[in-house]
């Protein structure tokens, strides 16, 4: 079990794919977070829960048709440019949506 174990984290001993793997881990917890708080800041900030239905409907599809756009963007440029680049716009994104 141990060396199951050693040879499952063993990618994990070179620095670049470690600081991939938890910006990758930052960002699922971000995302799974973002999925409950905007939905529940505009309910706070309006009352309405249509327009709460509306946010988390729009939060949602905008990751249906996002994937399809990183994935080609991930294809064809170099992942470790792509993937934090697009964790620091989101974030900012983010950012920007809570402070509005």
């Amino acid at each position: 079990m141990r060396e199951q174990v050693a040879e499952l984290v063993a990618p994990l001993r070179q620095p670049r794919l470690r600081r991939l793997v938890g910006a990758f881990l930052v960002n699922e917890l971000g995302d799974g977070i973002a999925v409950v708080a905007l939905p529940l800041l505009v309910y706070a900030t309006t009352g309405s829960g249509v327009l709460t239905g509306i946010t988390f409907a729009v939060v949602r599809a905008a990751g249906v048709v996002g994937r399809p756009i990183g994935g080609l963007l991930a294809d064809r440029l170099d992942r470790m440019t792509v993937l934090p680049t697009t964790f620091v716009v989101r974030g900012g994104l983010l950012t920007r949506a809570a402070g509005s």
